[in-house]
C-alpha cells in the first residue's frame, strides 16, 4: 500500500471502503474512469487491496487508514487534498464525515444498504445521523428499503437516488481493429481456441487436448499466450515434439494452414485473442497459479473453460457459474472432449452470451456513478 506516496498533480477522487467485499466493484469503477480520463487519480482507504499489484491501476493509491483518531483523518485530508470523497456502503462516523465536509469537497454515500445503516439507533444516534446526512451531496442506495432508511435518518429526498448495487465488471481490453479484421477473415473457416497465461505445468495437457481436437478437426488452431517468464522458442520446440506445427506471432502475421499452434508472444494482445477466439481456456486454473479475471474474456464474447483454481476471482467465477456461462473442468484430460463439444457454434455462443449478460448487468449502475462523479469534479479544484 502506498501509505506515504506523494499526492499526484491534478484531480484526486477518494474512495473510503470500510468493507473489503466492495473493493472489486470499486476497482472496476476506477478502471472505467481511468480509461475515460488518464489524468484522474484515485486514493482508496481500506484494509487491503483486492487485486494483486500488477493489476492495480498506476493512477490508484491504496492507504491503510483506520481513522480511529481525529488527527488521523485530518492528516490524511491535508496530505491527499481529495477533490471528491465517496463513502462506500456505510460504517458511517459523524465526526469523520463532519471533518470531510468542512473541507468543502463534494461528498457522496455510495452503495448504501440497510445493513450498513443499522447502527443508528436511539435519540442521540438519530440526532447525529440527521446532522451527518445533511452533509452528503448525494446518497446512492442499492434499493428502495435503503433509500427509505436514508430519508428516515435525515437525508433530503432530492439527494437520495436508488441506483442498484455496484457490481464488478471489467473494462473491455483494447485491440488493433485492423489486426482483428485480418485475422477474422483469414481464420473464418477454422475452429480456434486460445489458452491465456498458461504456466509451464499446463503446457503438456493443453497440447494433448489440442492433438485430440485436431484428430477430429484437422484445421483446429490453438492460440497459446504464455506467461511472461516462459521461453517462447522452447514452446515451439515442445509443440514440435508433441507432433504439432507451431509458429511465433512475432514471425507470422497470419498463421498458415499448416500451423496448428500460434504462440502469441507479442505484448498487449490479450484483447485481440479474446475477440478472435470463440473459446478461451484460463491458464493457471489447474496449475494453481493466479489466473486472469474471467470477466476479461466474458466481456469480449469468448466462451470460458477453467479448472478448479478460482480462488482469486471466486465471486466472478461463481456469478458466471450461476448463469451457466462457463465450463468448469474437474480433470485436465476432460479438456479435449470439451473443445470438441464447443466447436458446435451454437454451444459456444450460448455460453458466451450468458457470460456477456453477467459482465454487463451492472453497466447502468456504473455509468450513472461515473456520470455523477464527472459532474462533481469541475466543482472542485486540484
Amino acid at each position: 500500500m502506498t501509505q506515504n506516496a506523494p499526492r499526484p498533480d491534478g484531480q484526486v477522487i477518494w474512495f473510503h471502503v470500510p468493507r473489503d467485499s466492495a473493493l472489486p466493484a470499486i476497482e472496476h469503477l476506477i478502471a472505467r474512469m481511468v480509461l475515460a480520463d488518464h489524468d484522474l487519480h484515485f486514493v482508496v482507504t481500506t484494509t487491503s487491496p483486492a487485486l494483486p499489484p500488477e493489476q492495480i491501476s498506476r493512477n490508484c493509491h491504496y492507504v491503510s487508514t483506520p481513522f480511529d483518531r481525529r488527527k488521523t483523518i485530518t492528516d490524511f485530508l491535508t496530505h491527499w487534498r481529495p477533490n471528491v470523497a465517496i463513502w462506500v456502503r456505510g460504517n458511517l462516523n459523524s465526526f469523520q464525515v463532519a471533518d470531510i465536509a468542512a473541507r468543502g469537497m463534494p461528498l457522496f454515500l455510495m452503495d448504501a444498504t440497510v445493513e450498513g445503516l443499522k447502527d443508528f439507533r436511539g435519540l442521540v444516534a438519530t440526532w447525529r445521523a440527521k446532522a451527518m446526512m445533511r452533509r452528503f451531496d448525494r446518497c446512492l442506495a442499492v434499493d428502495e428499503d435503503a433509500a427509505n432508511r436514508l430519508r428516515s435518518l435525515g437525508a433530503q429526498s432530492w439527494r437520495v437516488e436508488v441506483t442498484g448495487t455496484l457490481e464488478e465488471g471489467t473494462a473491455a481490453l483494447p485491440h488493433d481493429e485492423d489486426d482483428r479484421r485480418d485475422l477474422a477473415e483469414a481464420l473464418a473457416t477454422r475452429p480456434v481456441w486460445t489458452a491465456i497465461h498458461a504456466p509451464a505445468d499446463e503446457i503438456g495437457f493443453l497440447l494433448d487436448a489440442h492433438k485430440e481436437a485436431v484428430r477430429k478437426s484437422h484445421r483446429f488452431l490453438l492460440i497459446l499466450r504464455p506467461t511472461p517468464d516462459q521461453d517462447c522458442a522452447a514452446l515451439i520446440e515442445t509443440a514440435g515434439k508433441a507432433g504439432l506445427s507451431a509458429a511465433l506471432r512475432s514471425d507470422v502475421y497470419i498463421p498458415g494452414e499448416d500451423q496448428q499452434v500460434l504462440i502469441a508472444d507479442l505484448p498487449e494482445e490479450r484483447g485481440l485473442w479474446y475477440r478472435v477466439a470463440p473459446i478461451t481456456y484460463l491458464g493457471g486454473t489447474f496449475a494453481f497459479t493466479p489466473p486472469r479475471n474471467p470477466f476479461e474474456a466474458a466481456a469480449l464474447g469468448s466462451a470460458i473453460i477453467h479448472g478448479p483454481n478460482i480462488s482469486r476471482f471466486r465471486s466472478n467465477f461463481e456469478r458466471l457459474a450461476e448463469a451457466h456461462a462457463t465450463v468448469a473442468l474437474t480433470a485436465p484430460d476432460h479438456l479435449g472432449a470439451t473443445l470438441g463439444d464447443l466447436t458446435f457454434p451454437e454451444r459456444a455462443a450460448r455460453l458466451a452470451h450468458a457470460a456477456w449478460d453477467v459482465t454487463s448487468s451492472g453497466a447502468e449502475v456504473t455509468d450513472r456513478i461515473v456520470a455523477l462523479l464527472q459532474t462533481a469534479l469541475p466543482q472542485s479544484k486540484g
